[in-house]
C-alpha cells in the first residue's frame, strides 16, 4: 500500500477574522475614550457595563500572542520562544518610550500656545494665567510636569530615569507597560505548562490574579495586592495592574491555544448571557446609578447611612428592612456600586468586571457565527466596513500609538472650537479616518514595496 506523502513544513495557521475585527472596534473606542472633552465617551459601551475596550484589546492580544508565540514555544523549544518574547518586549518598550516623548512634545507646544497664543509657565496647576486670562496648562493636565521639576524630593533626573525604567508610569501611558509585564509572563506560563501541564499553568494565572486583588491581600495580612510602583515620589501603583489584567490576557491565550474548549453555541445560552449583561447597565450608566438630582455618595457615607461598618456587614444586611424603604429608585444602584466597587473596579480587574466581559464576549462570539461567517457581509457598505475595521485591528500597535497622540491633539482642538454636535462629529470622524489611513500605510510598508520595485527593475520588467 502506498503511503501518503508527508512534509515537515508546518501549515500556517489561518488568522481568525473575529480577532482583528473586534480589536479594530476596540481601537476606535480607545481613541475616543482618551480624547479630553469628548462627550461622545458618555455613550461608548464602557458606560453601559463594567468592562470596556481595554478588555477587548488585552483579550485579543492574548489570542494574537497565542498565534504568534504559543506554537513557537512548542515547535522550537522554550528558549527560542523566550527569546522571541524578549524581542517583542524590546519593540513594545521603545514604542512606549517614543510615545511618551512625542506626547510630551505635543503638550509642551499646546501649553505654550494655549487657546490664545500666550505662553504659559510650567507649574503643577491644571490651569495657568496668561496676560490675566486663565487657560489650560496641558502639561499639568496630563500630569507629566514632573519630568521638569522636583516632586516630593524626587529631582527631575530621577523622574526621567523613572520613565526609562518604567518606575514612573503616568496614567495615560500605562497600557503598554502593562502589556510588557504580561508578555514577560508568557515564558513563565509556558514553562509551567511544559513541566506540569496546562491546568497547572492556568492555576498559576488564577493565583497571580487573586494575589493582585486588594481584598484577598488583606485577608493574607497584606496592605494591598501585588502591583508595580507607578512613580518614584509616592506609593502610587500602576493603574492597570498587570498581575490582575494577565487573567484577561491568558483567557484569550488559552482559548486560542486550545487549553480551554469552545463554549457551546446555543441561543438559549446567548439570551441568558445577554440578559446578564443588561443587568449590569443600571450599575454602569451614570444617568441610572445616579439619582435625578445627580446623587453622589462616598462609601463611608453610604455605610453610615445604613448603620454598617464593613462590607461583610453590608452583605449580611437584608434588603427588605425599613432602612431601604425611603431610598429613591436610582439611589440603590449607587449604594450597591459604591459598596461592592472592589468587585467591579478596573485597576485589578474585579471579578464582576471580568464576568461581565466574558458574558459580553460570548454574546458577540455567538453573533459573529462559526469562524466569523456572519461578518462576511455581502452588501457594499458592510463588506468594506468589515474590511477597514480588520485592517485597523491587524495594525493595532501602530494605530494605538497614533491614537494616543491624536486624541490629545483632538482634545486641544475641542478646547478651541467648542463642543457642538457638528464639530464633535467632525473631530471624531476625522480622527477615525486618520487612524484608518495609518493602518493601511503601515500595512503597505510591511509588504516591503521597495523590494518589489527592486525586483522589477533587476528583471527588466
Amino acid at each position: 500500500m502506498n503511503q501518503p506523502e508527508t512534509t515537515s513544513t508546518p501549515v500556517p495557521r489561518k488568522r481568525d477574522p473575529r480577532l482583528d475585527f473586534f480589536r479594530g472596534i476596540g481601537m476606535f473606542i480607545i481613541f475616543m475614550a482618551h480624547m479630553p472633552g469628548n462627550w461622545f465617551t458618555l455613550y461608548i459601551p464602557a458606560r453601559f457595563g463594567f468592562s470596556d475596550a481595554t478588555e477587548i484589546f488585552v483579550f485579543c492580544s492574548g489570542m494574537a500572542s497565542a498565534i504568534a508565540f504559543g506554537k513557537l514555544f512548542e515547535n522550537t523549544g522554550w528558549l527560542m520562544g523566550a527569546l522571541r518574547i524578549t524581542h517583542r518586549i524590546w519593540q513594545v518598550y521603545w514604542a512606549h518610550i517614543g510615545l511618551f516623548f512625542v506626547t510630551l512634545l505635543l503638550v509642551i507646544w499646546q501649553t505654550n500656545v494655549a487657546a490664545t497664543g500666550d505662553l504659559c509657565a510650567y507649574n503643577a496647576d491644571r490651569f495657568c494665567n496668561a496676560n490675566g486670562k486663565e487657560t489650560w496648562n496641558y502639561i499639568g493636565r496630563l500630569n507629566i510636569i514632573h519630568i521638569f521639576q522636583t516632586t516630593n524630593g524626587s529631582p527631575p533626573w530621577d523622574n526621567f530615569a523613572g520613565i526609562m525604567t518604567l518606575t514612573w508610569v503616568p496614567n495615560l501611558f500605562d497600557i503598554l507597560p502593562m502589556y510588557i509585564v504580561i508578555l514577560a509572563l508568557i515564558p513563565v506560563v509556558m514553562g509551567i505548562k511544559k513541566l506540569a501541564g496546562k491546568w497547572t499553568a492556568m492555576g498559576f494565572v488564577i493565583v497571580i490574579w487573586l494575589l493582585a486583588q486588594d481584598g484577598v491581600a488583606q485577608l493574607l495580612g497584606l496592605s494591598q495586592g501585588i502591583n508595580m510602583p507607578a512613580e518614584p515620589w509616592s506609593e502610587r501603583t500602576w493603574f492597570f495592574n498587570p498581575f490582575g489584567w494577565q487573567l484577561v490576557f491568558f483567557t484569550g491565550f488559552s482559548f486560542m491555544m486550545g487549553w480551554l474548549p469552545k463554549p457551546p453555541r446555543k441561543w438559549s445560552y446567548v439570551i441568558i448571557a445577554a440578559l446578564i449583561v443588561l443587568l449590569y447597565v443600571p450599575f454602569s450608566f451614570w444617568s441610572i446609578y445616579r439619582s435625578p438630582d445627580n446623587f453622589v455618595m462616598t462609601q463611608e457615607a453610604s455605610r453610615a447611612l445604613f448603620g454598617v461598618q464593613s462590607l461583610s456587614e453590608l452583605i449580611r444586611e437584608p434588603f427588605y428592612t425599613d432602612k431601604y424603604a425611603n431610598l429613591e429608585p436610582f439611589t440603590i444602584f449607587s449604594v450597591l456600586r459604591i459598596n461592592f466597587w472592589e468587585f467591579m473596579e478596573k485597576s485589578d480587574v474585579g471579578i464582576l468586571r471580568y464576568m461581565h466581559f466574558l458574558f459580553l464576549a460570548y454574546v458577540f462570539w455567538a453573533l459573529a457565527g462559526e469562524g466569523g461567517k456572519r461578518l462576511d457581509f455581502q452588501n457594499l457598505i458592510g463588506r468594506y466596513f468589515v474590511k477597514v475595521v480588520h485592517k485597523v485591528g491587524q495594525q493595532s500597535l501602530a494605530v494605538f500609538l497614533t491614537s494616543i497622540v491624536l486624541s490629545r491633539f483632538c482634545g486641544f482642538i475641542i478646547d478651541i472650537v467648542g463642543k457642538s454636535w457638528p464639530k464633535m462629529v467632525l473631530i471624531n470622524g476625522t480622527g477615525i479616518i486618520i487612524l484608518i489611513l495609518v493602518a493601511y500605510f503601515v500595512s503597505w510598508l510591511k509588504k516591503s514595496p521597495w523590494k518589489q520595485i527592486q525586483q522589477t527593475r533587476s528583471t527588466g520588467i
